[in-house]
């Protein structure tokens, strides 16, 4: 009998009411940072998950089952001379502990136990909390499901068809709650916001500290991690719960026992040369010169050796290499904007350059595909410095438009003038606003819009180094403190061929810069990722109410436009019919995958598959070189978009209107 394709079995899990996610293949370790979002019990979308999208065959991604709201599993362990099994049986004779429940087995001979929380009753997740060689994966933690194979085998069912089994309440309060960075409150220097400071440092444990694996420097790649979190302002007791909690199980390999990993933060808060909350949002504010990201790599160094350098410091090889991948991963819109990064969107007056830097920020907020490309979605705060009140009525047209609830949107604007240019403007205030919004929400924020920078300069002078060097300095401040990528919008200079106006060092300081003009919205400078061809739109009138009179309230907002609705160079007949094919070969893994044509992502297999359809074969070469020729052609007359390298969608979209700003 053939073994059922890793999809099969996901499916079957999901079925059973576990949420799974995909593992590395042949691997313990999750496919994206954060696996906890991704996570679903619906079959339909969990095969959704494990199907490839363009050929349409299963995945051979491993299945994670996320545990915590409703589930927690103990994992038993015998291997490296742990003594789960012993540990168990030491807590069913003393607590008559039932273990008839679900049951999987492990490769190396272990057992994951599954029992069912009741709603709000959420446990931590712990390493030998319970016993030696017993770990407890709770909130935010998981295990590897069955049907998955690792190198030492594959996981099991101990018993097929049992039913997940209820925990008795000692055992949940034994394995402790869920822990809370909100719900914090100890004394700390700096006068720092330890529950900010806990959710700051959570936030980067669970998306980009790096692995730490035994015999590839796991050592002292944990004792930078817990240098990290005490860079952030966490009391030295919080931060050892935070590791275990966020970090340990998932990505210490193997996992700390808590007596070493007590260990090594301890070492950290004691040796590391940069004192505690030296990263918090506290310090960059502050007149206090504390570096930002030294992290201490040696516990046996004196304090005093670092201290005429502490703004300097060294970043290994492989270090680099953990960061680009992480910058990768981690896009604001795929392909145009990275989150983190500094952007802006220039253009004269009256182009739409507001409009279009809005309807990003909508999207990201709304979770929506911008022109087809993915966006990372979170909390969007939005600073009309310029023209506050009429973003009012474009928000409401955009909701309108979109068929979008505005109940639902993660956005936050801010119709206020603003001083960003000295350390005395506004610039701590902001963030405080933003963390207010924050904790509100229980949201990170990924997006900060400036509209406009020169509004945002308080009368400063555009042209000064002194001014402007103020300005991005504030700016450095809050993405460092935000984490979170901050947009621009500003005005041409009298020299269009130049760029944005004022000072020349603004645009060195920019990773993306986006121009505005003729209804078209072009990348004129992209530091880490490919140009872009580009994007025509259109401003569409939208009546929004009536004033007291009756008389109509209308605004614009943006459609960008497919190929098809701008005057594009003509296609050649060749160029035509592969386009024609690759509409219908797309169509079918689109709709075999349950995706929107205009944004499945294909890559040159369905190319290929396109060119081979008789169509397109019986009157035109298909040799790869020409049809990758032609696929080029279509990419720079809009008929497809480009996505990334190797990966398009139809119908390109772009930019032409008639509102202003």
């Amino acid at each position: 009998m053939t073994e059922p394709a890793m999809r099969e079995r996901a499916v079957a899990l999901a079925k059973l009411g576990l949420r799974v996610f995909r593992l590395r293949p042949n691997s313990k370790l999750p496919a994206a940072e954060r696996f906890y979002e991704q996570a679903s019990a619906d079959p339909e979308t969990v095969a959704r998950m494990w199907t490839e999208p363009v050929t349409g065959e299963s995945s051979d991604h491993n299945i994670g089952v996320l545990t915590g709201e409703g589930l927690l599993v103990l994992d038993i362990d015998d291997k490296n001379g742990r003594r789960g099994s012993a540990s168990l049986q030491d807590l069913i004779d003393n607590t008559g502990l039932d273990t008839e429940t679900l049951t999987a087995l492990t490769p190396s001979g272990g057992r994951h136990l599954f029992y069912r929380v009741p709603p709000g009753a959420d446990v931590r997740s712990s390493v030998n909390r319970l016993g030696q060689g017993i770990d407890v994966r709770g909130y935010h933690g998981y295990v590897a499901g069955v049907g998955s194979i690792v190198p030492e085998g594959e996981y099991d069912w101990s018993e097929a068809g049992a039913v997940i089994a209820d925990p008795p309440d000692w055992l949940i309060r034994l394995c402790g709650p869920k822990h809370k960075g909100g719900d914090l409150d100890p004394a700390a220097p700096l006068d720092l916001d330890e529950a900010d400071a806990a959710r700051r440092a959570r936030e980067w444990l669970e998306t980009a500290a790096p692995e730490a694996v035994e015999g590839q420097g796991g050592n002292e790649t944990t004792y930078r991690v817990a240098c990290r979190v005490k860079d952030f302002g966490v009391p030295e007791p919080i931060a050892l719960d935070l590791l275990l909690d966020h970090w340990n199980t998932a990505k210490a390999v193997p996992p700390w026992s808590p007596e070493e990993l007590e260990r090594l933060v301890s070492n950290a808060y004691r040796y590391g040369t940069a004192p505690v909350g030296a990263a918090s949002a506290q310090a960059e504010f502050s007149a206090i010169d504390l570096p930002s990201n030294v992290l201490e790599t040696d516990p046996n160094r004196g304090k005093t050796e670092h201290a005429a350098r502490k703004r300097l410091f060294i970043v290994r090889p492989e270090e680099s290499v953990d960061l680009a991948l992480r910058q990768q991963v981690d896009p604001l819109i795929k392909g145009l904007l990275d989150r983190g990064a500094l952007s802006s969107i220039y253009g004269d007056s009256n182009t739409g350059k507001t409009f279009v830097a809005l309807d990003m920020a909508l999207h990201v907020a709304a979770g929506k595909p911008w022109n087809g490309r993915k966006t990372a979605h979170g909390l969007v705060a939005y600073v009309a410095a310029e023209g506050g009140g009429g973003a009012h009525k474009r928000i409401r047209a955009w909701h309108d438009r979109h068929k979008a609830d505005p109940g639902q949107s993660r956005f936050a604007l801010i119709p206020c003038p603003i001083d960003l240019r000295s350390a005395e403007g506004d610039a701590k205030a902001l963030l405080d606003l933003i963390r207010e919004e924050e904790r509100r929400r229980g949201e990170s924020t990924t997006l900060l819009v400036i509209d406009t920078l020169s509004r945002a300069l308080a009368g400063g002078d555009e042209n000064s180094s002194v001014d402007m060097g103020g300005f991005v300095k504030n700016i450095d401040r809050l993405r460092a403190a935000l984490s979170a990528h901050v947009l621009l919008v500003h005005h041409t200079g009298k020299d269009a061929a130049r760029g944005m106006r004022g000072w020349s060092g603004m645009r060195a300081a920019i990773d993306t810069e986006m121009e505005v003009a003729d209804r078209t919205l072009s990348v004129t400078k992209q530091r880490d990722l490919e140009p872009i061809a580009g994007i025509k739109f259109r401003l569409e009138p939208c009546r929004v109410g009536a004033d007291a009179d009756g008389e109509p309230i209308t605004t614009c907002t943006v459609r960008l436009l497919a190929a098809d609705e701008f005057d594009a160079v003509p296609l050649t007949p060749a160029e035509e019919a592969l386009l024609g094919c690759i509409r219908e070969t797309v169509g079918r893994l689109a709709e075999a995958a349950g995706i929107e044509l205009d944004t499945y992502v294909f890559g040159q297999q369905a190319v290929s598959e396109a060119a081979s359809l008789s169509a397109f074969s019986s009157r035109h070469s298909s040799a790869r070189q020409t049809v990758l020729g032609h696929l080029s052609a279509l990419s720079e007359k809009g008929a497809v978009k480009k996505v990334q390298r190797g990966q398009w969608v139809m119908a390109n979209v772009g930019i032409v209107g008639n509102c202003r700003n």
